[in-house]
Formats: C-alpha cells, sequence, structure tokens
C-alpha cells in the first residue's frame, strides 16, 4: 500500500472521479427480477457498474467526512486510526474497488461482445483505461 500510496495516488483519484462521473450518470438498474433486465450483458453490466459504484461510495463517504471532520476540527487522529483498524476498514474498501474492477472488467467484456450495431465497441478501451487507473491496493497491478 505504501508504495501505491506514493506512486499511484494521482492516477487512482484520477480514475475514481472519472468512473463517479460515468457512474452518476448510468441510470439506475430496474428491478433486477424485471425479465427485460436479463436482456443483453451490456445492460446488465452497466447495472452491476452502477450498484458497484454506489456501495463503494457508501462505504467511502462516511469515511472521507470523518476524516474532512477530523482535519478541520482537530480531532484525534490516532482515534481514528484506531477506529478505522478494529472496523477493518482497509479491507472493506479494498473489497469494494475490487467489486468496482471485476464490474468494470465484465462491462468492458460485454462490450467487446456486442453487436457491432449496438455501437458501444470502442467503449472497452474507456473501461480498459480506468482499470489502469483504479487499484484495489493488492499490489498486483
Amino acid at each position: 500500500m505504501c508504495f501505491e500510496y506514493k506512486t499511484q495516488i494521482d492516477l487512482h483519484s484520477l480514475g475514481l472521479t472519472a468512473l463517479q462521473v460515468i457512474a452518476e450518470m448510468l441510470p439506475m438498474p430496474p428491478d433486477p427480477l424485471d425479465p427485460a433486465m436479463l436482456q443483453g450483458s451490456a445492460i446488465r453490466e452497466i447495472c452491476t457498474l452502477r450498484l458497484a459504484w454506489e456501495n463503494y461510495w457508501l462505504t467511502v463517504s462516511p469515511l472521507h467526512t470523518r476524516l474532512i471532520d477530523t482535519f478541520h476540527n482537530g480531532g484525534s487522529w490516532d482515534a481514528l486510526k484506531t477506529d478505522c483498524l478494529e472496523d477493518g476498514i482497509h479491507d472493506t474498501v479494498a473489497q469494494r474497488l475490487t467489486d468496482l474492477r471485476c464490474a468494470l472488467l465484465e462491462l468492458c467484456d460485454a462490450c467487446r461482445q456486442a453487436p457491432e450495431e449496438a455501437g458501444i465497441g470502442n467503449m472497452a478501451d474507456l473501461f480498459s483505461t480506468l482499470l489502469l487507473l483504479i487499484s484495489n491496493g493488492d499490489g498486483t497491478e
């Protein structure tokens, strides 16, 4: 993690910012039990990405709020670190990032496999680029 923090944080932040813009522009997924939802792999994967983004955002937003509050109000950094360690925040965030990466990979594949007339094949390059930028912190990328 230290290497990634020192060398990759700007790329990671850029990737997450771009993903936020893309994900929040996607439509909210319909009812997953709706038969129409089962049509088209790309539609399923778009919904999966949107849900993965929502899960990530719901996890990191309170953490960010607490971090900013600690910074602005002179809170205890030691208490914040201890709470994060006790709550397993590192593992939780890493799992949310892994889920995002899996959703991006699946969407990338779905775009590549879509019929040419769908006009989404070139979107695979965008999702591949985001995969290069966004790490889950396991150090294997």
